[in-house]
């Protein structure tokens, strides 16, 4: 009587269909892991974007809460007033006082800086010395990349807005500004900020 041998393993049809179902499984993981990197990278970019525009708004409200009404003078002598604002390419121009001296020296605490807007920047400039020369360079810094527009408001005493500021006693200072920016990601984003002693 023969013994009928069974064979240990598997056929080449099972074999065929397990490839198949791993080759499926693994697609559908890597297409899942691909979603999740790709949504990891748009929030950390978001992340940053959003980072940046904080900084940017806390760096205007800074100086602007710290400015005081001391005028300067310009390259050629001429006295420019204590806060300015008028133009895209000169937003805002404005005296600070809080200059950190770390290392107490004989200088003063007041810092002239100023805004503008251009090639789709929001810049930031410091002035080397508040009464400037003809050689003096302002130290730029770029607050904002990929700004579409950037508007100020300026509230005076009467309760009246405008985008212009100049004063001919050179000390006047608005109430509160108001800034908008606009970016293609975020939309636009107001902020209003009340200047002290008022």
């Amino acid at each position: 009587m023969k013994r009928l041998h069974h064979q240990n393993g598997f056929t080449l049809l099972e074999l065929l269909v397990a490839v198949s179902i791993f080759a499926v499984v693994t697609t559908m993981a890597y297409a899942g892991l691909q979603t999740i990197l790709n949504s990891s990278d748009r929030i950390t970019e978001q992340s940053k974007q959003l980072a940046e525009l904080q900084l940017a708004f806390t760096i205007l409200s800074r100086d602007l809460q710290l400015s005081v009404p001391r005028p300067v003078r310009d390259q050629f002598g001429d006295t420019k007033p204590a806060f300015y604002s008028g133009t895209a390419d000169q937003l805002l121009e404005l005296t600070h006082n809080g200059v950190v001296n770390l290392l107490d020296q004989n200088k003063s605490d007041l810092q002239r800086i100023t805004y503008s807007f251009e090639e789709e920047q929001l810049k930031r400039n410091i002035w080397p010395t508040l009464d400037q020369t003809q050689a003096e360079e302002p130290q730029e810094m770029v607050l904002l990349d990929k700004v579409q527009n950037v508007e100020i408001r300026l509230l005076n005493e009467n309760g009246e807005w405008g985008q212009d500021w100049s004063d001919e006693n050179h000390i006047a200072m608005p109430v509160a500004v108001e800034v908008l920016v606009e970016t293609a990601h975020w939309g636009v984003i107001k902020r209003l900020i009340q200047i002290p002693g008022h």
